[in-house]
């Protein structure tokens, strides 16, 4: 099972109504011609997520939000992107937008969340802080998410 089906999971069943909004989309491979005979082209699979970072959209009685689904060990990667795009920081202007970011590990046989709220604050802090505030996670206890 993928992070994001085990998201999609963990927010239905605390009564959120969700839908993927990641696409994969098929281009042509530029690197692979044509067959000669029949005019076929190979082609490539590229993940394209909704406003460059959202991979889940859930909603509720309150509250929508965009989720970012990922593995534990790649949630600082994550959100590293999701602060450059400026339609991030554009979606939690308004407090009844969410933006999370969801990160799966499997401890002890079970599967484990850990998730960050995104709020305008994290926007604030400075990009060379990111990586001394990451480096540990996947060795400690709870991520400071």
């Amino acid at each position: 099972m993928t992070p994001q089906l085990r998201s999609r999971a963990h927010l239905e069943k605390h009564g959120w109504t969700v839908a993927t909004v990641e696409a994969l989309k098929r281009f042509p491979d530029k690197h692979v011609p044509a067959c000669r005979a029949c005019g076929a082209q190979k082609m490539v699979m590229i993940r394209s997520d909704l406003l460059g970072f959202a991979d889940i959209f859930a909603f509720n009685a309150t509250n929508v939000m965009l989720v970012q689904s990922t593995d534990s060990s790649n949630m600082s990667k994550r959100w590293a992107k999701i602060r450059e795009i400026d339609a991030a920081r554009a979606w939690i202007a308004d407090p009844g937008r969410l933006l999370a970011v969801h990160g799966w590990r499997k401890k002890k046989g079970f599967w484990q969340l850990k998730e960050k709220l995104i709020t305008e604050a994290d926007f604030l802090v400075a990009p060379g802080t990111l990586a001394a505030v990451f480096a540990d996670w996947e060795d400690e206890e709870e991520l400071p998410f």
